[in-house]
């Protein structure tokens, strides 16, 4: 069997959500042959046929993880850089769906390999998913029958929601250079609906909202009619524009579903949650952090379109043809396996009294599962008829069945939000640690962006705090230091001035009785011999002085006297 020739394909932010997946189906596709999925949603590859594509891509983020699916992964390219791998690639596509910012790159990738046609070594093809807002604004096709959907076909009378000008012109120039020089440089557009399937993106926050039991949010009256399409069945509408090369150049890519957002989030959170939906204002939609402008837009938009082309030019195995609510367990399959919340099946046995309630509990809380038991189910039946009791309503009967009340009441505790407890018993621990390492981290969401940034101002407030009464600690402890310091100084001050008086005391009575001595007996002579000295001013006055003190001793007269 002869080696199979390659196309190679450029795909702009491969580690997005849509062209993730598109990149996904692309690498296991085969060119000139008909688009193939299976029921678990991954193209076959068909390995008789003559031509496989090759997936290489730039990336969002420097720290995206590389694809398998996607052979060379470019980031932080110049334009130079950039254009040198478009120029080596046979087809280049630009999704320009979930980020705003790829329009301009978009636009400047197709003008420069307009600009460099005559360099071509072969016919190359730029295929731009755009997306339906481009159409949010137009005019009914027929002012007689608003209930007739928008086509492909008329793609010219086309108008724009105001936030999505920038797309409708980039869509505009892309087919204008496609009619240069079909031969060597085609281009196609494909307006793509509100993607899901597989994760989900622009439906994940009433996915998210369901799965954590809460009310499922409709902005708006929810009768709005939005467009929608599968990731995997928008894949292969691309997979089928580069295989058949179809002669319409501007492609509608939606899939047969007419529903309004009520009915889709209204399934959603059948399924998922507890059934309910809360209508909300459509401005709240602005304000939902989950939500990007764009996203807010795109689901208050109302159209109601057909994809007569893909229709009539394609043939390939849709995944969702009628839709998110026709297909919703599918969805909902997929949505669990791509985020790993998967269900955590346990059996806890024991004799009476040894924990199996504690330890359940504990389980439940670190797993974030409810815990319902049976004599809190009864207590909450009985407090519930005994409610419906002292107040009748005329309007509606009273089961008696305690057996459906049961199952009535076990069903509201399941849809309720889990309750999680801070307290833990420590006995539990060890059991608990071989629980986790058996089975593994929660398959659950964690907590949100926005607990997640609650919890870290928290933290951060708890070390501020910390280090402010650490600091407090500190200058009280060099304030006691400080005072103590000074406290034995002053001590030590006082006594070495006790000291240095009881010195000059002892000094003071010690040198008394030769100061009397020197006063009375040695003062008087020597002072009159100084005065003498004076007088004579002898040549030696130190030996002058000298005899008159031996001349005018006191003590040798007083000892002349007695003898």
């Amino acid at each position: 069997m002869a080696q199979p020739e390659t196309t190679r394909v450029f795909l702009n932010n491969v580690d997005s959500y849509a062209s993730r997946h598109i990149a996904q189906v692309l690498s296991g596709s085969v060119a000139g042959a008909a688009v193939n999925t299976s029921s678990d949603v991954e193209a076959e590859l068909v390995s008789n046929h003559k031509r496989t594509f090759q997936v290489v891509g730039t990336v969002s983020h420097p720290s995206a993880v590389e694809r398998p699916h996607v052979v060379e992964q470019y980031t932080r390219l110049d334009r130079d850089e950039l254009l040198s791998k478009l120029m080596g690639c046979d087809v280049v596509i630009y999704n320009v769906t979930q980020h705003a910012d790829q329009v301009e790159e978009a636009l400047w990738a197709a003008s420069a390999l307009h600009s460099e046609v005559e360099h071509f070594s072969g016919p190359k093809m730029f295929i731009l998913i755009s997306t339906i807002m481009t159409w949010a604004c137009s005019k009914p096709a027929d002012p007689d029958d608003l209930e007739l959907p928008f086509t492909d076909a008329i793609f010219w009378s086309r108008r724009a929601h105001p936030n999505f000008e920038r797309h409708i012109d980039l869509e505009k120039r892309v087919v204008k250079m496609g009619k240069t020089d079909r031969q060597l440089f085609s281009t196609y557009v494909v307006a793509a609906g509100l993607q899901y399937g597989m994760g989900e993106q622009i439906f994940h926050y009433f996915f998210k909202k369901s799965w954590l039991g809460e009310d499922g949010p409709v902005f708006g009256d929810g009768e709005n009619i939005v467009p929608t399409i599968h990731i995997h069945d928008l894949a292969s509408v691309v997979c089928s524009v580069i295989q058949h090369q179809p002669r319409p150049y501007y492609l509608l890519a939606v899939d047969d579903s007419n529903n309004t957002m009520e009915e889709i989030v209204k399934k959603i959170a059948s399924v998922l949650g507890p059934g309910k939906i809360q209508k909300k204002p459509s401005e709240d939609a602005f304000l939902t952090k989950d939500l990007s402008v764009m996203e807010a837009d795109s689901l208050l938009v109302s159209l109601r379109m057909e994809a007569a082309y893909i229709k009539k030019l394609f043939s390939f195995n849709w995944v969702c043809q009628f839709g998110l609510v026709e297909n919703i367990e599918v969805v909902v399959q997929e949505y669990r396996q791509s985020r790993g919340l998967l269900p955590v099946r346990l059996c806890v046995l024991g004799p009476p009294a040894v924990g199996k309630t504690t330890v359940s509990k504990k389980i439940c809380e670190y797993y974030r599962l409810h815990h319902v038991t049976v004599k809190g189910t009864v207590s909450d039946t009985i407090a519930r008829l005994e409610h419906a009791v002292r107040n009748p309503d005329p309007g509606e009967g009273q089961s008696t069945q305690e057996a459906q009340e049961q199952l009535s009441m076990m069903k509201e505790r399941l849809e309720q939000n889990p309750e999680i407890s801070s307290n833990a018993e420590a006995d539990c621990l060890p059991l608990m640690q071989k629980v986790i390492d058996m089975v593994g981290q929660p398959r659950n969401y964690g907590p949100s962006s926005q607990e997640v940034k609650e919890e870290e101002r928290r933290k951060a407030g708890e070390r501020l705090r910390r280090e402010a009464q650490e600091r407090a600690e500190v200058e009280q402890m060099e304030a006691d230091e400080a005072r103590a310091r000074a406290a034995r100084w002053a001590e030590w001050t006082k006594k070495l001035e006790q000291v240095r008086q009881q010195e000059e005391e002892e000094l003071e009575a010690t040198s008394r009785p030769m100061r009397g001595y020197l006063m009375e007996q040695v003062v008087p002579t020597l002072s009159q011999g100084l005065t003498a000295c004076c007088r004579a001013q002898p040549q030696d006055p130190v030996d002058f002085l000298a005899e008159y003190l031996l001349k005018n001793n006191p003590f040798e007269a007083d000892h002349e006297q007695l003898s």
